[in-house]
């Protein structure tokens, strides 16, 4: 495979890139996708709980050898299922007139970056052979001076069979949990100032975009009656039981990274 695919014409259009192995301690360290969609349906009564009444649970995938679940989709269906769900992230769509002004401004501001070619959405071929856990799904970084949000594929395919939709049109959960993600992306590199030096200053980003998202995100939406993963509500009540001041000692397992 070449180190770099032709993008595909959706908006923002996602390339393929495989990162060079010096990153892998930046990305353990620096904007971790939303933690709730990066660790989606752990257990069964989450996922009974969280899959709309019109869909019906993914079958358990096959696995490989190691025990690695094998992903039944082509790369052409992930990059289609990719790029529906980034064109669905639109704020300037009727169907999300629920997004608030604070997720509508850091989508927008994402997709005029992309536009503008300052900005790459790209999919992470090898996650897992450099040591990014398999739970992440997404995460912020700076590539070679450029901002860059990285998907990784295989979580990425997860996330649709977990769902019970591998190609659209995506449930509203589908599309609200992977719009959270983004935002939690556009957050970080929106505050960009390098990678943290240390866990203790990751887990005060971490926590400090958390505490944005469910804020000005995740309870929005709530109060709607918005469909939202469990981890998402969790996260919201944590803070809701810390008066919704930082440190949170309760975010602190939703913060940090754990293979």
């Amino acid at each position: 495979m070449s180190k770099r695919q032709r993008a595909t014409r959706a908006t923002p259009g996602l390339r393929e890139r495989r990162l060079p192995r010096w990153l892998v301690a930046v990305l353990l360290v620096i904007g971790v996708a939303a933690a709730a969609v990066a660790a989606l349906r752990l257990r069964p009564s989450e996922a009974s709980a969280s899959v709309p009444p019109s869909r019906t649970a993914a079958p358990e995938r096959p696995s490989r050898p190691d025990g690695v679940p094998t992903s039944p989709l082509s790369d052409g269906d992930l990059q289609r299922a990719a790029d529906e769900l980034l064109a669905a992230a639109d704020p300037r769509l009727p169907q999300n007139k629920h997004f608030t002004p604070f997720a509508a401004d850091r989508l927008m501001w994402m997709r005029r970056e992309v536009a503008a070619g300052r900005l790459t959405v790209a999919f992470l071929a090898d996650a897992e052979s450099i040591g990014i856990p398999p739970s992440v799904m997404m995460a912020a970084t700076q590539l070679d001076g450029q901002p860059t949000i990285f998907i990784a594929k295989p979580r990425f395919a997860t996330f649709l069979a977990e769902a019970g939709a591998s190609k659209g049109p995506f449930g509203q959960q589908q599309r609200n949990d992977f719009a959270v993600a983004l935002v939690h992306e556009t957050v970080h590199l929106q505050r960009w100032k390098g990678k943290p030096v240390d866990v203790n200053q990751h887990v005060r980003e971490e926590s400090f975009v958390w505490r944005e998202v469910s804020l000005h995100v995740v309870r929005p939406w709530r109060a709607l009656g918005q469909p939202l993963h469990p981890r998402f509500l969790q996260v919201d009540d944590a803070f809701k039981a810390c008066g919704d001041q930082l440190p949170c000692a309760a975010i602190g397992r939703f913060a940090q990274l754990k293979p």
